[in-house]
């Protein structure tokens, strides 16, 4: 089954190459709190899947093939352009069309907290800020991927420029670093909100793994588990 529309900006173009998601969503319109609660362990059997995706042709046209017959939340994604979200799309459903307005972006750069030089490679990523009120809002949100993940450039410089008006989380991984998250970033629609994100070294642990007769074991795997 498939979702199918057009993207467009306010002045009316279509946007190509814009990207447009179908996430599952919790429950469908008109159930109770009780029916909702029974559908969040459907959302978190996906948590953490990539959802649904189309990029739109050159004139705003997208289909996004391969849905069940269920409700999902239908997003639309373009660099320069605030994002949009749709709710309670069911496939087979035409003209899920979006008018994007001018979007913001969050610029800056990634560096050691040490010796503030920047990590060229650190992963950034940004996902929406959700406040209490809504519950399954909240799990509905961490229940899906970041909505932009880039790489830190030369000098840990970065620029995520797909992001509407809103409020962001932003959590920062580095090899050998520990990871950062940097909470409720404001960012405003045609502005760039310049930050910077000091990340410090990660510990390690270090031993030998040893077989029952304490001979060294080659190869061996060893995890590590948070408690």
């Amino acid at each position: 089954m498939r979702i199918s529309g057009q993207i467009f900006s306010l002045d009316g173009r279509g946007i190509g190459g814009s990207h447009v998601f179908a996430y599952h969503q919790i429950g469908s319109p008109g159930q109770s709190q009780l029916e909702k609660l029974i559908n969040i362990v459907e959302v978190q059997k996906f948590a953490g899947q990539p959802p649904a995706e189309a990029v739109s042709a050159e004139d705003g046209s997208y289909q996004i093939d391969g849905l069940e017959r269920k409700f999902y939340s239908v997003k639309a994604i373009a660099g320069g352009f605030s994002p949009m979200e749709k709710e309670n799309i069911l496939p087979t459903k035409e003209g899920v069309d979006f008018n994007l307005p001018p979007g913001g972006e969050i610029t800056g750069t990634v560096v050691d907290s040490s010796t503030n030089e920047g990590i060229e490679g650190a992963k950034v990523s940004a996902y929406s800020h959700v406040e209490g009120g809504d519950i399954f809002a909240i799990i509905q949100t961490r229940s899906r991927p970041p909505l932009e993940t880039v790489a830190a450039g030369p000098g840990g410089q970065f620029k995520i420029e797909t992001l509407g008006s809103g409020v962001y989380n932003i959590v920062v991984n580095a090899k050998g670093y520990q990871e950062g998250k940097f909470l409720k970033i404001k960012v405003q629609p045609g502005q760039a909100s310049q930050q910077r994100f000091a990340i410090g070294r990660g510990l390690s642990i270090a031993g030998t793994v040893l077989s029952p007769s304490n001979d060294p074991v080659a190869g061996a795997k060893v995890r590590v588990t948070r408690i």
